[in-house]
């Protein structure tokens, strides 16, 4: 940057320069010129030019002033090159621009005239004949201001794209955030024949008064420091935004982290412009922006219908991921969602006592108190009222089960302030952060906050003894005032908590770590002290331990593998580490890595090796990594894959087995041999492979073996066979202890001593559209329940609700948010669409850390298994649609009839297919599924267009094909049989449609000319087409009128100029459009 030399006593040249300068605009240079007192003006400090320019660059010569005693002072310019003048900017003008096209020296003079005597500033610079590069930096930026970064090299006619360094580093983005006060060293550069040429700018960034802590970011017409409330406001200064239209926003210029504020520090205090001299103001929102990821944002809302008139009342509203929340509505409804906007109602304002008709508008406040995701607003309400809390964003009870606030990324946020209203209207802001903004110059009344480099350093990993203890390093330290301070000023310092006591141990810190020589709790403390003086000390803890957990880790990967089997990729565990800082668990097949991770289903196609690498470092640099290894190779049998066997089989009951594939991966699978024949077993007893239906004549207590079987190969399955005449007999019950029944008139009972696992003795439909219901209780005083829901058929995927029998909280797979249950009986309400467990929360993922993706085809087995000490009874009251009671006669009680609806299950999706003519309809098989006793006979018709049944009631446990023949509606429609006989069916219609166009010929040509007064009959079409065809004309005249016509009828050209004919074609599916124009002139 360019040196300024102030002088009053200048260059015999310059004086005389000035002097013609004066004579051609007409100033007269009074008194000594040469003398200048300590008291003389002050030239502007934003003026400022560089010390060298390139040839070519032109050069803009800014209006600028001299401020003296107060007065501003207009200022006049003169530029010279190698003496002589070549351009003069007046006091009236707002600039000059000059394009410096020789190379030499320059003087560029600013000057006025005070008590007598003229004042100078001057600026010297060369030009040489090298590049110059067109930018857009000002010399000055406030604080937190978006420095332009994008710059134009230019040099003999040729325009190259400059790169750009701050402060020596390279920046690729276009703009560079000014986070600290004090000088920014910008430099431009680009290459010109080899040669790499730069530019360097000083930039100040500057915190003056208040109003340099705010940016207008759009539509804010004025930010102005130190202005007082009007008479109709309380007592009060600050800085004032103006907005210039709806949805005007400002920024507070430095990052605020909420993790330094609590409830009784004002994020920001204001009040709202209105009254005489200012339009209407319709709302304002307060809005806080994640500064690492800009989707996150909350705002609260405040808005009145009289702000304008002195109206006593305004309503308060929190706005998060697009839900508008709060305390209480209009009418007065506590917490909960609202299509409307959800409030806290808050007075604004007071009558003054002294003029009874006059009010006075109160100031509004926001608090936060982030670590408890707590919201606020407060009025100048009496001494000692607490804040009003406007949400609890992560209560359920006041947000809606699944719709918990998570929080910023790291507690880092912009402040922003939008305004809406119309014309002249804003608002006055007196407090930020707990920082006063009020008067001319910033007092400087908040300490700076101290972020490290690990994100959640209120929770640190324990340590053990004699091993190193990484310190969490300064990462960010953030100034209300200041913006980000140099994280190299914090001290830090480490004690050792004994009791009460801290006993200073900072002389075991080394390299970033220390070595704890005994166990016990640690305090890190972190000091840093502003250049106001202001000083703050943050602290953290660390437990040290005496010996460390043994490290072990476990997985189930098997050493081999076929061709043609489905693996579901086993996870990696690790125990006895501290908090993991790399986790790697990562699969390749023959060295190439799978799209697919740890949980899900990997079918191997080929041969090769299955690799898995693992790697763990925790914090305290335990590590542990290896490689693992899966041999998959072509099995000389075939591979047999059977799903769904069932748990039960009821005795004098039809049993429905699943269907299984079979391939010998020896042959290719064009080769016959590729698909075995299967055959099927159970108790050695021959089974229909097609039909796959066993009557059960074993009784109860004994077993089935079931045996899929293809060429040498087998899968044996056992099934155990039951008897249930009461409720209580469908489900399966194990424990340390007898198990007693009990089938009472409102409940089904299971008395046991210590510990119970029950579960259904066969699947049931979860994905009922109102939701599955559980409904249960255990009144043991201490202990744990977990209600399971295990995949059918995917076993190895599971969730679990654990339930706290002592505090009555729920979690959903153990961890994360407890939900506070009722006393008495529990109901889970399990939703299929959207994972929601209704009332409580969403479940994110399985028990094995992958994305919960729902039960396949909404079947699931449901266990309750129960840890408590001394005899207690598990009472089950509901189970989806069935209600678990049993009916009494005389006092004893009667047979469970399991009558309930059937749910048919289909093994794909019906509209995953969109057949057309001559290609096959998928019907996919289906299974049907009482509420208790399992699965149940399906059949099968499929209609055609016609209405006539292609397939009729068909067993339905497979998937068949039909070739479509015909467009139109087709419908499959599936068809279950209860238990008493009764019938419930399920259409579903596909509509087989047509993409062909139809076929149009006509009998006759269409005239391209015709002469006016003529006639014109039009030719026969005959259409082809799918079902009914149509065909008409239509013609427009050259006025425009439009009129529809039949194949032979006649047409008159009744007036000159085009005519446009449309040939219109249609049948049940498409439609032919053909145009022809017929030029129409006067007779001869």
């Amino acid at each position: 940057m360019i040196k300024r030399k102030y002088c009053k006593i200048y260059s015999i040249l310059m004086l005389a320069v000035i002097s013609v300068c004066s004579l051609i605009l007409g100033f007269v240079l009074l008194g000594n010129a040469g003398s200048v007192s300590a008291e003389g003006p002050v030239f502007d400090d934003e003026v400022t030019f560089r010390e060298d320019y390139g040839v070519g660059y032109t050069l803009t010569v800014p209006a600028a002033y001299f401020t003296a005693d107060g007065e501003s002072l207009p200022a006049s310019a003169v530029l010279t090159y190698e003496g002589e003048t070549v351009a003069t900017l007046s006091a009236e003008e707002a600039s000059f621009r000059y394009k410096l096209e020789e190379t030499g020296d320059y003087a560029l003079t600013y000057f006025c005239d005070y008590k007598g005597e003229t004042y100078t500033q001057s600026f010297l610079f060369t030009v040489s004949d090298r590049p110059y590069f067109e930018n857009s930096l000002n010399a000055v930026y406030p604080i937190g201001s978006d420095l332009p970064l994008t710059a134009t090299a230019v040099w003999k006619g040729e325009r190259k794209q400059a790169t750009a360094k701050v402060n020596g580093e390279d920046i690729a983005d276009a703009y560079y955030h000014a986070a600290s006060a004090g000088t920014v060293t910008v430099t431009f550069s680009a290459q010109f024949n080899g040669q790499t040429y730069e530019e360097t700018t000083n930039v100040t960034i500057k915190v003056g008064d208040p109003s340099d802590l705010f940016i207008g970011v759009s539509g804010i017409t004025s930010i102005e420091p130190n202005v007082d409330g009007a008479d109709i406001f309380r007592d009060g200064n600050g800085v004032q935004l103006m907005a210039g239209a709806p949805g005007s926003v400002a920024r507070y210029s430095n990052v605020i982290d909420l993790n330094s504020l609590d409830q009784k520090t004002n994020l920001i205090s204001f009040i709202p412009l209105s009254g005489d001299g200012y339009t209407p103001i319709t709302e304002v929102l307060i809005r806080l922006v994640d500064v690492h990821d800009a989707s996150k944002s909350v705002y609260w809302r405040f808005y009145s219908v009289s702000w304008d008139t002195g109206g006593c009342t305004s309503y308060a509203g929190f706005n998060y991921d697009g839900r508008v929340m709060g305390r209480f509505n209009e009418a007065g409804d506590r917490f909960g969602e609202v299509r409307t906007d959800w409030m806290a109602q808050i007075p604004n304002a007071t009558f003054n006592v002294n003029e009874t008709d006059k009010t006075n508008l109160m100031w509004f406040a926001a608090q936060t108190d982030y670590k408890n995701r707590a919201f606020y607003v407060t009025t100048e309400l009496p001494a000692g009222q607490d804040p009003w809390l406007l949400l609890d964003a992560d209560d359920s009870e006041q947000v809606g089960v699944g719709k918990e606030w998570k929080g910023f990324t790291t507690g880092e946020v912009w402040l922003e302030i939008e305004v809406s209203g119309s014309g002249n209207t804003g608002v006055l802001v007196k407090e930020v952060a707990g920082q006063s903004l009020s008067g001319t110059e910033i007092v400087d009344t908040t300490a700076p906050y101290v972020l490290t480099d690990y994100i959640d350093d209120a929770n640190m990993p324990v340590g053990t003894v004699n091993q190193a203890y990484p310190i969490p390093q300064a990462l960010r330290v953030l100034d209300a005032v200041e913006g980000e301070l140099d994280p190299a000023s914090v001290e830090i310092s480490l004690a050792k908590i004994n009791g009460i006591l801290a006993e200073d141990c900072s002389d075991l810190i080394e390299n970033g770590a220390f070595v704890p020589q005994s166990a016990g709790r640690y305090r890190i403390g972190y000091t840093v002290t502003d250049t106001a003086g202001n000083r703050s000390v943050r602290y953290i803890f660390a437990e040290i331990s005496d010996e460390a957990a043994e490290i072990t880790v476990s997985c189930s990967l098997p050493e081999t593998a076929f061709v043609g089997e489905t693996l579901n990729l086993p996870d990696v565990t690790v125990t006895g580490m501290t908090t993991l800082t790399t986790r790697t668990v990562s699969y390749s097949f023959n060295g190439t890595p799978l799209s697919v991770g740890a949980g899900s289903d990997y079918t191997f196609t080929e041969e090769g090796t299955l690799s898995l690498y693992y790697e763990f470092v925790d914090y305290v640099n335990n590590s542990r990594s290896a490689t693992l290894e899966t041999k998959v190779t072509i099995s000389p049998d075939p591979v047999i894959t059977v799903r769904g066997v069932p748990y039960t089989a009821i005795s004098g009951r039809d049993l429905y087995l699943p269907d299984f594939t079979a391939y010998d991966y020896n042959y290719p699978s064009t080769d016959a041999r590729f698909e075995p024949v299967k055959s099927l077993t159970v108790n050695g007893k021959a089974v229909d492979t097609e039909e796959r239906i066993y009557s059960v004549t074993e009784k109860e207590g004994q077993t089935l073996e079931v045996v899929f079987a293809a060429g040498n190969a087998k899968v044996v399955k056992e099934i155990q066979v039951i008897s249930p005449t009461y409720v209580s007999d469908y489900f399966l019950a194990e424990s340390s202890s007898e198990v007693t029944k009990i089938n009472a008139e409102n409940y089904t009972g299971f008395r046991f001593n210590g510990d119970l696992t029950l579960k259904t003795a066969n699947a049931v439909v979860v994905d009922n559209y109102a939701g599955f219901v559980n409904s249960f209780n255990l009144n043991a005083a201490s202990g744990t329940l977990d209600v399971v829901m295990t995949d059918y058929l995917r076993p190895y995927k599971s969730i679990f609700f654990r339930i706290d029998l002592a505090t009555r909280t729920l979690t959903i797979n153990g961890t994360g948010t407890e939900y506070s249950l009722p006393s008495g009986t529990t109901e889970l309400r399990y939703r299929d669409i959207g994972g929601l467990l209704s009332d409580y929360g969403v479940i994110s993922s399985w028990t094995d850390g992958t994305a919960f993706d729902g039960f396949e085809r909404g079947l699931a087995v449901i266990e309750w298994k129960a840890s408590v000490s001394g005899e207690n009874v598990l009472e089950l009251y509901e189970l989806g649609m069935t209600r678990l009671i049993t009916k009494y006669e005389n006092g004893r009680p009667q047979p469970f009839e399991d009558n309930g609806v059937p749910s048919i299950v289909l093994s794909a999706s019906i509209y995953d297919q969109s057949p057309s003519l001559g290609q096959s309809l998928f019907i996919p098989a289906a299974e049907g599924y009482q509420a208790l006793s399992g699965s149940c006979d399906v059949k099968v018709t499929v209609y055609n267009a016609a209405g006539d049944a292609v397939i009729e009631n068909a067993l339905a446990n497979t998937d068949y094909y039909y070739t479509i023949d015909s467009y139109g509606v087709w419908l499959i429609e599936y068809c279950v049989t209860y238990a008493d006989g009764a019938i419930d069916m399920r259409s579903m219609p596909i509509t087989v449609s047509s993409s062909v166009p139809p076929v149009v010929q006509i009998s006759g040509e269409i005239p391209e000319t015709a002469e006016a007064g003529s006639e014109f009959t039009l030719p026969q079409a005959s259409v082809t087409g799918v079902g009914e065809t149509d065909v008409y004309y239509s013609l427009t005249t050259p006025g425009g009128k439009v009129m529809v016509y039949e194949c032979g009828d006649k047409i008159t050209f009744s007036e000159t100029g085009n005519y446009r004919l449309t040939l219109m074609a249609s049948d049940d599916w498409n439609y032919t459009v053909n145009h022809f124009t017929i030029e129409v002139s006067q007779e001869g």
